[in-house]
């Protein structure tokens, strides 16, 4: 009876942690920083990525002078913070139809520029 017992909480356990591995694949994220992939590689500040599925997805920068020079076009979400950046390029966000969240805070922007045209949260 002992061991009937012991072997069903084995299982439980074993069953369960299969079953968060599986979870855990199927959202296929992973973090890189720069000098990996596609990740933009800034001359001034930092950029992390995040990728979903095998494409990078998310992309953070900080203290950036000047707007990232290849930017994905699977980016969704944009965030640059604390950075110099004066003015966006009008047409920098031309191609760029799966962003959805574009957020530019603490830059010193001077000049208008056009947003991706499906971004949801600005």
């Amino acid at each position: 009876m002992k061991r009937s017992i012991a072997f069903f909480a084995l299982m439980t356990i074993t069953c369960i942690l299969e079953i968060t591995f599986n979870h855990a694949q199927d959202k296929r994220i992973s973090t890189s920083h720069n000098g990996t992939d596609d990740c933009p590689q800034p001359r001034v500040g930092t950029c992390s990525c995040t990728y979903c599925r095998g494409k990078l997805c998310q992309v953070l920068c900080s203290g950036l002078d000047a707007m990232p020079r290849k930017l994905s076009l699977t980016v969704t979400h944009l965030e640059i913070t604390q950075g110099s950046i004066q003015q966006v390029p009008k047409d920098y966000f031309l191609n760029h139809t799966s962003m959805f969240v574009l957020k530019i805070v603490c830059n010193h922007l001077s000049a208008k520029f056009r947003p991706p045209k499906n971004v949801r949260v600005l």
